[in-house]
């Protein structure tokens, strides 16, 4: 998992800078995952988890890489998975992440994957199913405890729960032409 270390001034003073390239860019090699507004479609003060999970996809890039398996499509994680779903631990609200309206940071996000998402936990249906792909629940910049803009539209509201059809789904059509969602489980 992730580990902060800190790093003596000694340690960099014994580098060998020529050694070095003049410089470097992870993303020109295909180790990035794409940069995501957390203020698009709205404002939504989700940083926070931004971070978590750009950090987590680009760790995943750097392994396909690594294992010589980089050959499948890009991965882009779901923040809104995390909005969606913020309890560490489901039945103990002192254990939220944050939301939209700030509060969370990308150590509490690594958290709740490692602990919620990664492990099975007894009556909690929606643990051990990792974190959902960005096209299973694209980000709408929500939260359960969102009024801003758009979100306060109860048919907005409906999408903010943590529920398999909030997690991963697919639809078939649209709604008007007798199209429906459901769960990817």
């Amino acid at each position: 998992g992730f580990l902060h270390r800190k790093f003596s001034p000694e340690v960099f003073a014994s580098a060998k800078v020529e050694s070095l390239p003049s410089e470097y860019n992870p993303c020109s090699q295909g180790l990035c995952t794409p940069v995501l507004n957390q203020r698009v479609p709205q404002f939504c003060d989700s940083g926070w988890a931004h971070a978590a999970v750009s950090s987590m996809g680009d760790r995943v890039a750097r392994k396909r890489k690594q294992d010589n398996d980089d050959h499948g499509p890009k991965i882009t994680l779901s923040t809104q998975h995390i909005l969606n779903c913020p309890l560490v631990y489901h039945d103990d609200a002192s254990s939220s992440t944050g939301s939209c309206n700030g509060g969370g940071d990308p150590i509490s996000a690594y958290r709740l994957v490692k602990e919620r998402f990664s492990t099975i936990v007894e009556d909690d249906p929606m643990s051990g199913h990792g974190l959902s792909y960005f096209t299973d629940v694209p980000y709408i910049a929500c939260s359960a405890d969102s009024t801003q803009g758009f979100c306060s539209v109860p048919h907005v509201q409906q999408l903010l729960t943590c529920t398999p059809l909030n997690v991963a789904r697919t639809c078939s059509t649209f709604t008007e032409e007798g199209g429906n969602c459901t769960a990817i489980t």
